[in-house]
């Protein structure tokens, strides 16, 4: 029988891995959807602590049911940390845009009003279908990304109704855990030089310098950056 998770010590620190540390502050953030619900508000204070951003997937199936961060935990979190830098992506699973999972994410945007994040990362499809609330988010100061798959042009970009202030390059499906396809970072050197550019998805400390070699200037980071990936860990949230 597994044994249940220890009781969560708030007061304590959330240890993390030494790599961000090799990186310009400000460049790197937590993925805390990677982190046990109840360790989530513990791991962003630990990030904001270490200078890093605070990143929460919101990540809504075909159906409509949440299965990433809550509204409710991204509350709690800038609460306990009213001075963090938080960056959302809220992700939509799926090839098509349920009206189901639409109307959970609508919701998720209007949710951010009280959360104001310093930056929206979101895909083409969901920018293009809940206008009214990604521009009410933006109204607030938060910076728009765009979420683009490695084989994307750079005209993915210019083909947006509104210009993003950058672009987050997926080296893995999104809502995904597989090791990061390196393949993936040739889209970094596309976008580089025209607007911000990051790289989310199995990044680890060694796929991170890659990243900033090709011109990614943010990087994002879960297991890799919370976890060892030679030992368990209680609060490393299992799939």
């Amino acid at each position: 029988m597994t044994a249940a998770p220890p009781a969560v010590d708030s007061a304590a620190a959330f240890v993390l891995n030494g790599w961000h540390r090799n990186h310009i502050a400000g460049s790197i953030a937590g993925s805390v959807y990677t982190v046990v619900p109840g360790a989530r508000t513990r791991a962003a204070r630990s990030l904001h602590t270490a200078g890093c951003w605070v990143h929460a997937d919101i990540i809504i199936d075909s159906v409509g049911a949440d299965r990433g961060v809550t509204a409710s935990e991204l509350a709690q979190i800038r609460g306990d940390c009213p001075d963090a830098q938080i960056d959302v992506h809220v992700i939509v699973l799926g090839d098509a845009l349920h009206p189901a999972a639409l109307e959970v994410a609508r919701g998720a945007l209007s949710a951010l009003l009280a959360v104001r994040p310093q930056r929206l990362t979101l895909s083409a499809a969901l920018i293009a279908a809940l206008a009214t609330e990604v521009d009410a988010v933006r109204a607030l100061g938060t910076a728009l990304w765009l979420q683009v798959d490695p084989a994307a042009a750079a005209s993915v970009v210019t083909d947006q109704p509104v210009k993003p202030d950058g672009v987050l390059v997926m080296l893995i499906e999104p809502g995904g855990t597989a090791a990061a396809d390196l393949h993936g970072l040739e889209a970094v050197g596309r976008f580089a030089g025209t607007l911000p550019v990051g790289v989310d998805g199995g990044v680890t400390g060694a796929v991170a310098a890659l990243a900033v070699w090709r011109g990614a200037g943010y990087i994002v980071s879960g297991r890799g950056l919370f976890f060892s990936p030679h030992e368990s860990h209680p609060y490393q949230r299992e799939d």
